[in-house]
């Protein structure tokens, strides 16, 4: 990239011709090498046959396969038609480079050919079949653009999830800092490392909307099960873009489920009569006080039918690949087994995916909201100023 920055637009001009120039011969001469090499495996596959057929073994023989491990072993140009004919493919090749070389060369100044001599002297050099020597403008272009906006930021949040989805408190404040502070087109990146078995829809409901902000505002979101993502949990993991669980964290468990106790009989063996009033067929259904009938029975498996078909459209629009029919079922499943039915993507610990990011040259960042302090309460000063306004206003001060 420093030698193209350093050139002007004479030399990139001259650049672009020989470019062009060696597009075309270049690509003749590795379609004539692919073709004289596809005719010459041919061939030794014939020999190997007629010599198999001819009773002469398994068609290995010394200086034309088997180099001792099984392999191919190239024989001396000038044996065959084939050989020759890849001998001048090879030296075509060598000369058209070789005039694409001393183009690019004659673009350029002392100093500027000192650079090219040494760029193609490096483990860095443009391989056999590159179409240019030096990185394109545009590339150079990006490449500053992106050495302009730094590396990328890798924002991580913790979420440990109790029944209420009480942390989505804290994680709504989280996941505004991480918009408020990410860059989508730096390639930024939120990571979440969830633990949670469920609870209420409405908590993780709320918890997985915060989580799909992260997604609306253009940056990649990775969730890393560490332990458990059932249930509400895992209504959260499945926003993610990439889930990556350990080995034996538990996924799934896409279902819905309603309980409680019923003391009615109880009640009324004590001669306690409980009353509720109500106003609506189904204003009260279930409810640990009332008889339970049948017609509320079935009021309350539909409302549980209906909460799982929100929950398996939720997951299905944001985890196509699965297949709902086989995984919506209540079941769970370890690691291994939840990445073969494609409930994560990658078994690993969120310690092994961050430290990934970290070696590909990331800035990591752990976001966690706290609360402001409460100021703590003083009586005592609460009283003295009390009192100091009342003498104040006898004294005809106020």
């Amino acid at each position: 990239p420093a030698l193209v920055q350093s050139l002007d637009t004479e030399a990139l001009a001259a650049l672009d011709a020989a470019d062009a120039q060696w597009a075309r011969a270049g690509a003749a001469a590795n379609a004539e090498l692919d073709r004289v090499a596809r005719a010459m495996r041919a061939e030794a596959v014939a020999k190997a046959a007629k010599k198999k057929a001819d009773g002469k073994g398994d068609g290995a023989s010394d200086g034309e396969a088997g180099d001792g491990e099984g392999g191919f072993k190239m024989p001396s140009f000038g044996a065959s038609p084939l050989e020759k004919e890849m001998e001048k493919a090879l030296k075509a090749r060598a000369s058209a480079e070789a005039r694409y070389v001393s183009a690019v060369a004659a673009a350029l100044d002392g100093e500027q050919r000192e650079r090219l001599t040494a760029l193609l002297a490096s483990e860095s050099a443009p391989g056999f079949a590159a179409p240019s020597l030096l990185p394109r403008r545009e590339a150079h272009a990006a490449g500053a653009d992106a050495a302009a906006a730094g590396p990328k930021r890798v924002f991580v949040l913790t979420f440990k999830g109790d029944i209420q989805a009480s942390q989505v408190n804290a994680l709504r404040e989280e996941v505004t800092a991480v918009i408020r502070g990410a860059d989508g087109e730096r390639g930024d990146e939120c990571v979440v490392v969830l633990s949670s078995g469920g609870g209420t829809v409405t908590g993780y409901g709320l918890a997985a909307a915060q989580l799909a902000r992260i997604k609306a505002a253009g940056i990649k979101l990775t969730i890393n099960v560490e332990q458990v993502a059932a249930s509400g949990g895992y209504m959260m993991a499945c926003v993610g873009d990439t889930i990556n669980a350990s080995p034996f964290a538990v996924l799934g468990s896409i279902g819905v489920i309603s309980e409680q106790p019923n003391v009615y009989k109880r009640l009324k063996d004590e001669g306690i009569e409980f009353t509720t009033v109500t106003a609506g067929k189904y204003k009260r259904t279930l409810t640990p006080t009332k008889k339970v009938t049948e017609e509320d029975l079935a009021k309350s498996k539909e409302d549980v039918a209906d909460i799982l078909k929100l929950f398996r459209g939720f997951v299905g629009k944001n985890r196509p690949q699965l297949d709902l029919d086989e995984v919506a079922t209540g079941e769970t499943w370890f690691g291994e087994d939840a990445l073969e039915k494609g409930l994560c993507d990658a078994l690993k610990t969120a310690d092994d995916y961050l430290l990934e990011l970290l070696d590909a040259g990331a800035d990591i960042f752990s976001v966690r909201y706290a609360p402001p302090p409460t100021p703590p309460a003083l009586p005592g000063l609460a009283a003295s100023a009390t009192e100091a306004l009342g003498a104040a206003a006898g004294a005809g001060g106020l």
